[in-house]
């Protein structure tokens, strides 16, 4: 994963002041993620609302 990503998530939690609960894929921590099924960073910015969900987890739970 790229740093430039990883600051996404770390920014994210610090601005939330969620930074002991999430940011970081660190055991005890929450893993609310989705898999999509194409990198938001390469397409083309009108696709990005096409990209299909593959996968969705809330809490380390699988959504399916």
């Amino acid at each position: 994963m790229g740093a430039h990503r990883f600051r996404h998530r770390v920014d994210a939690a610090h601005a939330c002041h969620w930074e002991a609960d999430a940011g970081s894929l660190t055991p005890g921590k929450r893993a609310d993620l989705v898999v999509l099924g194409d990198d938001p960073y390469r397409v083309d910015p009108s696709r990005i609302g096409d990209i299909e969900v593959l996968r969705t987890f809330l809490e380390g739970e699988d959504g399916l």
